[in-house]
């Protein structure tokens, strides 16, 4: 019912500032404006929320997503609404792509690196090899009640993916991840998603570790009794859409 008394202003700054906050969705978030500031929520007691008070609202949260979720609530913080459209796939997955691996990058608008794990819009799909970079995939992140259903939902996103960038990934997705065979990489500056794996093909080319030589496919020699062993394994996962 609180949801329905707001201005459209007012839901697009709550919308947006519970964007900010992993594991808390809109309902959630105005229950707690409401608790707080009681009914109807206006711009004025918007604009005079304070920090601890919003704190107090929330309960534990880190510091740096309450700050950002504050500002736009406040109106500190203009809102730019983003219309970019999803990306076009190219054709090819990863058959015809030779010592290569798959990577997931979480993107709130266009081609970019810009989202949160818990919280981007889509996780853009690309198969990367030290000489090649394609987009094979654009998957949408939509729906799901609860928390755990959407790190639910997001883990399958990516299930066949080696590794996933995004601008931020909490200690227990992280723990998450690496309990599925995902490799996670936090990249807290937004950046076009094409520049930050851009890095990881330079690894590949030069001297990638071992686990991630051995995922892609990379010839990784090892001297064993005076002999060079050759690992030529197939890739952990050759997953086609």
């Amino acid at each position: 019912m609180a949801a329905k008394q707001l201005s459209d202003e007012l839901a697009l700054r709550i919308g947006v500032a519970a964007r900010c906050l992993p594991g808390v969705d809109v309902p959630q978030l105005v229950a707690a404006l409401a608790d707080e500031l009681g009914m109807p929520i206006t711009a004025g007691k918007l604009q005079r929320l304070t920090l601890p008070a919003y704190r107090s609202a929330l309960g534990k949260m880190p510091e740096k997503y309450l700050a950002q979720s504050l500002s736009y609530l406040n109106g500190k913080t203009s809102i730019q609404v983003l219309d970019t459209p999803a990306p076009s796939i190219e054709s090819g997955g990863n058959g015809d792509m030779v010592n290569s691996l798959r990577v997931a990058v979480a993107s709130d608008d266009g081609e970019r690196l810009d989202g949160d794990f818990m919280t981007s819009r889509r996780f853009l799909i690309y198969q990367v090899s030290s000489t090649e970079l394609r987009l094979v995939a654009v998957r949408e992140n939509t729906g799901g009640d609860s928390r755990n259903d959407r790190r639910q939902m997001r883990l399958r996103h990516i299930a066949d993916c080696l590794m996933v960038y995004a601008k931020s990934i909490s200690t227990p997705v992280s723990a998450s991840l690496v309990a599925a065979g995902v490799h996670p990489v936090s990249v807290p500056k937004s950046t076009p998603a094409r520049v930050a794996l851009a890095g990881l093909q330079q690894t590949l080319e030069r001297h990638p570790p071992p686990w991630l030589a051995k995922a892609a496919g990379l010839a990784c020699c090892i001297p064993r009794h005076g002999r060079e062993v050759s690992l030529l394994p197939k890739l952990l996962r050759i997953h086609r859409l």
